[in-house]
């Protein structure tokens, strides 16, 4: 998907790698118990008669890194002696497999910021910034008050910003005839979350998963034009990985 077209920026595939899946949707009457979601385990969830794929992820007992390798297999490959559990694009990206935006990789800045307006989702203002400080804390803020520092061990910047503070981004709608594919990431309380429709979904209601469903405040779009998941069984993944280059990965390992 073409996400800003004066920049020739294409959309990154959502390309989710799960090692513990579930394929059984989750109620869409259980009560919500978000906060206690047991960490690195993928759950399928219907929600407003929607079906999508949630990882919740617990930064006490694992760590999320970010890659620049362009291919699904070429990030397993490099990763392999981490064991990495998980993979989820990282956001959205130019022909040449730049990223569009902000890319911090182990504290140092790939990318730097983009402030510019523009045509396609990734300037669907406010935009906005995933990032995780030296002390493993995760945030998910507008990309005008993002302060790029030494602090940031990681971070990533995408658009538009579903969630801020508990309020939808002011162009979403319930009744939009725009649907897809779409993933995203946001926070709660405890888990950051890493999500993807198995469906064509409004933006609207990818923020409503987070907010009501997931308890989020913040939540950040990453893409999800042609997505695609992997996953692990017995050490193995379901189908071999694609080696089409596409953009930067958010990775998940189990904490040391």
């Amino acid at each position: 998907m073409r996400s800003c077209l004066p920049l020739q920026c294409y959309g990154v595939a959502a390309l989710l790698v799960l090692c513990c899946s579930s394929n059984t949707p989750a109620d869409e009457s259980s009560e919500r118990n978000t906060s206690q979601r047991s960490s690195s385990v993928a759950e399928t969830i219907r929600y407003n008669k929607q079906t999508y794929r949630v990882l919740s992820i617990s930064l006490q007992t694992h760590y999320i890194g970010l890659s620049t390798s362009p291919s699904a297999f070429g990030v397993a490959n490099l990763a392999k002696e981490k064991h990495p559990i998980a993979m989820m694009n990282a956001g959205m990206y130019h022909a040449d497999h730049r990223p569009v935006g902000l890319q911090i990789v182990e504290g140092e800045q790939i990318s730097p910021i983009n402030l510019e307006k523009g045509r396609g989702n990734f300037f669907l203002l406010p935009n906005g910034v995933f990032a995780i400080d030296d002390q493993n804390q995760p945030q998910i803020v507008s990309s005008t008050v993002f302060e790029v520092s030494e602090q940031w061990r990681l971070a990533t910047q995408s658009g538009p910003l579903l969630l801020l503070d508990g309020v939808y981004h002011p162009a979403l709608a319930p009744t939009s005839s725009n649907v897809h594919i779409r993933n995203g990431v946001c926070i709660s309380d405890t888990q950051v979350h890493w999500i993807i429709s198995l469906e064509p979904v409004r933006f609207y209601d990818l923020a409503s998963l987070m907010l009501e469903r997931l308890d989020c405040r913040d939540g950040l779009y990453l893409d999800g034009a042609i997505s695609k998941l992997y996953y692990q069984v017995d050490g193995q993944w379901s189908t071999p990985l694609s080696s089409e280059e596409l953009g930067s990965w958010l990775v998940l390992y189990p904490k040391k």
